[in-house]
């Protein structure tokens, strides 16, 4: 019986090459895709009913922006830091909402 020493400099490393693999998958990727048939199933059109508490939510936000130069602007317009109370003041006396800060 004849052993042989492997060396740590003799080892061949091994690799395994995936790109048949690969291939393969793309062919059936593409096989599936050409033969798959869209049916539209035939049957009864349901309509859901809506929820009893489904209602339209008011626009309860008033949205101001700050640039980066420091500019506060509402509406498409700069009003200014001291313009904010002015204006929050203004659109809360139709509505009675909570204010948060």
């Amino acid at each position: 019986m004849l052993r042989r020493k492997i060396n740590s400099n003799e080892r061949e490393d091994v690799e395994i090459n995936l790109s048949p693999m690969i291939d393969m998958v793309f062919i059936l990727l593409i096989f599936f895709i050409v033969t798959t048939v869209f049916v539209e199933e035939t049957g009864v059109e349901v309509n859901k009913p809506e929820a009893a508490a489904s209602v339209q939510l008011e626009k309860n936000s008033i949205l101001i922006a700050v640039t980066k130069e420091n500019k506060v602007i509402y509406g498409g317009r700069d009003i200014g830091i001291n313009g904010v109370g002015a204006i929050v003041k203004r659109l809360l006396l139709n509505e009675d909402l909570p204010v948060i800060i």
